[in-house]
């Protein structure tokens, strides 16, 4: 059986429009496994936006990914994504598959490269984790 994980995301400020974004600091709720909430921050910086757009480019520099992935695990740092991530890795030493869902009410959030994000203490991204699949979701449906 297949571990499931579900990183639920929304804006803290303007809710219910999820194309409300606004360059510079965003807190974004993180609700945890049990229905609780987490505030995680992210800056929308000109350095973030610079960094997102060279990923696009065939001869980018080698440690952008790595800074980038860096970048979303301070986004995380939670204390529930750490129990989750240490689950998660758990998960895939036994060699079980991984389903991760993030489910993402800011449309920004989407524009993340996710398969990057660095895991703490392996030095791996999410996205070379062998089987461990992310997909993608719009809050209802």
């Amino acid at each position: 059986m297949a571990m499931q994980l579900t990183l639920e995301m929304f804006r803290s400020t303007q809710a219910a429009d999820p194309y409300a974004f606004q360059a510079g600091r965003q807190d974004y709720v993180l609700r945890t496994a049990l229905g609780g909430a987490e505030l995680a921050t992210l800056l929308w910086d000109e350095t973030l936006l610079a960094e997102l757009l060279a990923l696009r480019q065939p001869r980018r520099d080698p440690t952008l990914l790595q800074r980038v992935g860096e970048r979303l695990r301070q986004f995380l740092a939670t204390p529930s994504f750490a129990r989750s991530e240490s689950e998660l890795l758990a998960a895939v030493a036994r060699g079980e598959s991984v389903l991760i869902t993030l489910r993402l009410a800011a449309a920004e959030l989407f524009a993340l490269p996710w398969e990057l994000l660095a895991l703490s203490g392996s030095g791996l991204q999410l996205g070379a984790l062998p089987g461990v699949l992310l997909r993608y979701a719009w809050p209802q449906t």
